[in-house]
C-alpha cells in the first residue's frame, strides 16, 4: 500500500508539473502608484495607507474550479494542505476538464491510521513525490460524471489501473472507496467526494 501510495503522488505531481508549466497563467505587470504632491508647510501631513496586496480572485459560481471548491468545503481541508505542499494548486486550477476523487478529511485520517502514520507525517516535504502520485491517480483527464463511468470498468494510466463499478447509481472505486458525493460540477471540471 505504501509503495502504491509513493508511485500515485509521483505520478501525479509529473503531472500537475507538465500541466502546469503548460497552463501557467502570465501575471501581468502592476502599475506603480501614481506621485503625489508634497502637503503644504502649513498642513499636518496625510495619513496614507500601503497599496492592496494583489490577491487572487474569489470562487464564485462563475470562475470556481476544483480548486476552489476545495477550498471553500472545511471537509476538504487535509487534501488543500497536501495540494499546496505539491504545488499542484495551478494544475486544479488549470482549464481541464478534469475528474477529481477527493478524498475527505476522514478518508485521510484513516488512511494514516491504517498506514501507521500521521496526517502530518503524510504532509511533510520528505512525501513530496507520494503526494503527488496520490494526485496523479485521483485526477483524470476528462469529465466523467457517474452517468459516464457506468460505462467503464477502470481509469488506466501509466501509475496505476483504477477499478470503477457502478450499481444503481452509487459508484465504488477499487473495489472498497465509496463516492459519497458524486457530479460536483464545478468551471474545469467534476469533483466525486470519496471516503477513501
Amino acid at each position: 500500500m505504501q509503495f502504491r501510495f509513493k508511485t500515485l503522488v509521483a505520478l501525479l505531481v509529473m503531472s500537475f508539473v507538465v500541466v502546469a508549466c503548460a497552463n501557467a497563467p502570465v501575471a501581468e505587470p502592476t502599475q506603480a502608484p501614481a506621485a503625489t504632491e508634497a502637503p503644504a508647510a502649513t498642513e499636518a501631513p496625510a495619513a496614507t495607507e500601503a497599496p492592496a496586496a494583489t490577491e487572487a480572485p474569489a470562487c464564485t459560481s462563475d470562475t470556481q474550479d476544483i480548486m476552489c471548491a476545495l477550498e471553500s468545503d472545511p471537509q476538504f481541508s487535509t487534501l488543500v494542505a497536501l495540494v499546496k505542499t505539491t504545488d499542484a494548486a495551478a494544475f486544479l486550477k488549470g482549464a481541464g476538464p478534469y475528474t477529481f476523487f477527493a478524498p475527505t478529511n476522514d478518508a485521510f485520517e484513516a488512511y494514516a491510521a491504517k498506514a501507521g502514520t500521521s496526517v502530518e507525517e503524510l504532509n511533510s516535504p520528505n512525501n513530496v513525490e507520494a503526494l503527488q502520485q496520490l494526485l496523479i491517480i485521483h485526477t483524470k483527464p476528462g469529465k466523467y460524471m457517474v452517468v459516464d463511468m457506468e460505462k467503464l470498468e477502470s481509469f488506466k494510466s501509466d501509475l496505476s489501473t483504477v477499478n470503477i463499478a457502478v450499481t444503481d447509481g452509487k459508484v465504488v472505486v477499487d473495489n472498497d472507496i465509496n463516492v459519497l458525493v458524486a457530479d460536483n460540477v464545478v468551471g474545469n471540471g467534476v469533483i466525486h467526494v470519496i471516503d477513501g
